[in-house]
């Protein structure tokens, strides 16, 4: 699709954004990094939707997009409302990146509607990302764990390729850094990460360019 200058005029910034497939460890990195830096912490969708008492979309309702881009926007009035800095788990490239696995399953999807959905919508862009990575063995072995249904769309293999593949295009948009929690301790993870913070200068760009790296044009 054809992306304006004057694309995504409510969008807000976080300090960083930290993506990955479930139980990569990346929220257990956003705690962290947020403790650390002494910058607030925006839930990723199903937290901030259990912590408030909502009523959560359903994954393979044909309207889930726009359940969970009205959560984005939520969590996007409460980015720009703080004075400082955030680390935000989950953004709007876990929602995108969910609709564009479901068109590569052949399975009902949205997209390229829900582009154009979420560029006109407020939602939270990154000064910074940090993608989180782990073995779909791992990350398997965890979600049943903690009593998760096995054939959860969550843990199709697609689903993390695609969400890996979408949070790697923002590197042409803004500092990237990629991390393996399995061969990193949550220690290690959480130094590479800071560092990588310290050392990195956030991105000051127009919104258009973050749009451009989700075309799938």
């Amino acid at each position: 699709m054809k992306i304006s200058p004057s694309h995504s005029p409510c969008a807000v910034y976080a300090g960083v954004i930290i993506e990955g497939g479930v139980c990569s460890g990346k929220s257990t990195l956003a705690a962290s990094l947020g403790d650390a830096l002494h910058w607030a912490i925006i839930p990723e969708y199903m937290d901030w939707i259990v912590q408030r008492g909502l009523q959560a979309p359903q994954v393979t309702s044909g309207n889930r997009f726009s359940g969970f881009l009205e959560v984005e926007g939520q969590r996007a009035a409460s980015a720009a409302a703080l004075e400082g800095a955030a680390v935000a788990d989950r953004s709007i490239v876990t929602l995108l990146a969910f609709e564009l696995a479901q068109k590569r399953l052949d399975r009902p999807s949205s997209w390229p509607v829900v582009l154009e959905a979420a560029i006109a919508a407020p939602v939270i862009l990154p000064h910074r990302m940090i993608s989180v990575r782990c073995q779909h063995r791992v990350r398997t072995a965890r979600w049943l764990a903690r009593g998760n249904p096995a054939n959860s769309p969550f843990l199709d293999p697609v689903v993390n390729d695609t969400l890996n593949e979408r949070a790697e295009r923002t590197a042409s948009y803004c500092p990237l850094l990629i991390l393996d929690s399995d061969t990193l301790s949550p220690a290690e993870t959480l130094r590479k990460a800071l560092e990588f913070v310290a050392s990195s200068s956030p991105a000051v760009r127009n919104p258009s360019s973050f749009w451009r790296t989700q075309d799938d044009d």
